[in-house]
């Protein structure tokens, strides 16, 4: 849509399907943000469930999550 000015993602923020590496997942959200006109703001909403993951995925969620809204002038938020 040429005329979306904002994204919402709701995640668990775990990457496991596809592309998993954090780095290049943030690297393609700045550049398809930066890519428009005006860039479009992703804003991130992570569920950080007790029980669903482990710790450390949690924590990789929730610095994923936080990188992408930081990148493209989004806000984070998580859910726990």
């Amino acid at each position: 849509d040429p005329n979306v000015i904002a994204i919402y993602l709701l995640t668990d923020g775990v990457p496991n399907v596809g592309v998993t590496d954090p780095d290049q997942i943030v690297a393609a959200a700045q550049k398809w943000s930066q890519s428009r006109n005006p860039p479009v703001a992703i804003n991130t909403i992570s569920f950080l469930v007790a029980g669903t993951e482990t710790p450390e995925e949690r924590q990789m969620s929730r610095m994923l999550m936080e990188r992408i809204a930081y990148v493209t002038h989004g806000i984070f938020r998580a859910i726990q």
